[in-house]
Parts: structure tokens; C-alpha cells; sequence
């Protein structure tokens, strides 16, 4: 196989096994002949900012409603306690997107805490540096190109959706 083949097919492995997440998939490679160089994708620690909101049934009245805003405040998500998770966004496919990486993240912590090591925390500058780059302002907004594709995707596995 040629050397043009191989970031295709790199890809399409991860696909295959599983290790794909919507367009944010990436491959780290050393640049050849570039001692120190390397290509890789910036992206960490999206969650810095997350409301919580003690779980109190389901949501009828109106004060409750105001308390779920409230505990939301600026936040893209807001952990239930002893419920779930809520994720906001301007847009469906921007919500979907932060659900999908709020589960991540979760599903990652809870992975890592499993294994009963410490785990290493990151200093407070770098975690509200990674956090700044990805608000809204500063990269293009979540959902903009995945939904689409999750669109496309679905036409393909399961166009019945449309009807």
C-alpha cells in the first residue's frame, strides 16, 4: 500500500474498531525528518464550568423550572445529582455534541477512579486555558459539522427516522 493510502487507512481502522468519536478523531504522527515535531489535535479538558442540581422529581412546577435554570447559570451542562445530566446549546446538534463528550468525560473519570490510583490533577491555569478554547468565540460552534454527519450516518443505518 502506498504511503498516500495510509492516513485513509489509519482512520478507517479506528472506525473499525471502535476508537472513533463523530469528526473530532485524530491520529498523532511524527513529522518525518522534523526531529520534535509532531501533529496532534489540541483539544483536553472541555468541562471546567458545570452546574449541579439536586434531583427533586419530576419537573412540574414552575419554581422548579427556575431552580433548573438557576443551577445551569452560564454552563453548557448541569449534572442532576442522583439523576443525569442536562446539556443545553443553540442548536440540537450543538446539544447533542456536548452530551456525547459530557458522557465521554464521565464515562473516562469514573475509568480512571475504578482503578483506585490518585489521580493526577492538572494545574488550574492549564484547565481554564483548555476550557477558554472551547467556548463559543473561539472555535466554531459544537454540533456546526457533526450534526450533519450524524444526519448522513443515520440516512444510511436507519433512514426510517425521517417518517
Amino acid at each position: 500500500m502506498g504511503s498516500a493510502h495510509r492516513p485513509r487507512c489509519r482512520y478507517r481502522l479506528v472506525a473499525l474498531y471502535g476508537m472513533s468519536d463523530m469528526t473530532a478523531n485524530h491520529i498523532s504522527l511524527r513529522v518525518p525528518d522534523e526531529d520534535g515535531a509532531f501533529l496532534i489535535n489540541a483539544y483536553a479538558m472541555r468541562f471546567l464550568k458545570i452546574g449541579y442540581h439536586d434531583y427533586q422529581g419530576v419537573v412540574l412546577e414552575d419554581a422548579e423550572r427556575a431552580s433548573l435554570v438557576r443551577d445551569l447559570g452560564e454552563a453548557e451542562a448541569l449534572i442532576l445529582r442522583n439523576h443525569g445530566a442536562v446539556t443545553v446549546g443553540r442548536t440540537v446538534g450543538e446539544a447533542f455534541n456536548w452530551m456525547h463528550r459530557l458522557e465521554l468525560a464521565c464515562r473516562t473519570q469514573l475509568a480512571a477512579q475504578a482503578t483506585g490510583r490518585a489521580l493526577v490533577a492538572v494545574p488550574p491555569a492549564v484547565l481554564e486555558a483548555t476550557w477558554n478554547n472551547y467556548q463559543r468565540g473561539t472555535r466554531r460552534p459544537y454540533g456546526l459539522m457533526e450534526w450533519p454527519a450524524l444526519l448522513r450516518k443515520l440516512d444510511r443505518l436507519d433512514p426510517g427516522y425521517r417518517s
